[in-house]
């Protein structure tokens, strides 16, 4: 007899109730407006619901699959709150550049895999995409890099 994915249907029972509060509490304290008109409310509750589909879905799937000893390390949840910290400082103090940058390598080195040059590459194709929508598309003002761009 095989036991379920306890984890995953854990953390999809999360998914739902997270999903669900989000729902309520977008339908209850803004206004929703119409599809066409739509208000505030509207994509929180809309983001909601989806949370709750894929909370389903991931508790769905665990029922199927047998549960697996997983090992825990601080190593990733270390490495992506410090990349998060200093995209937060460097955005604006040297610009987007050097924070896309940092976030990037910073929250790769949570894992041991990937070389730097791949990483590097990761970082400066994400600093493209943002300058692409942000800067071109959305014309927003942001510095690339201070005292430069």
């Amino acid at each position: 007899m095989k036991k379920n994915d306890y984890a995953d249907m854990t953390l999809g029972g999360l998914f739902v109730l997270l999903g669900l509060a989000t729902f309520f509490y977008a339908r209850s304290h803004y206004d929703m407006g119409e599809l066409t008109n739509m208000g505030p409310g509207f994509f929180p509750a809309i983001l909601g619901v989806s949370m709750s589909i894929l909370g389903l879905l991931v508790m769905l799937a665990s029922l199927g699959v047998k549960a697996q000893k997983r090992e825990f390390s601080l190593r990733p949840a270390f490495f992506v709150t410090l990349s998060i910290i200093a995209f937060a400082v460097l955005i604006e103090s040297l610009g987007a550049l050097p924070a896309i940058v940092a976030l990037v390598l910073l929250s790769s080195m949570s894992e041991k895999r990937g070389t730097w040059v791949g990483k590097l590459v990761l970082a400066l194709a994400l600093f493209g995409i943002a300058y692409i929508v942000f800067k071109l598309m959305l014309s927003m003002n942001f510095s690339l890099l201070n005292g430069v761009f």
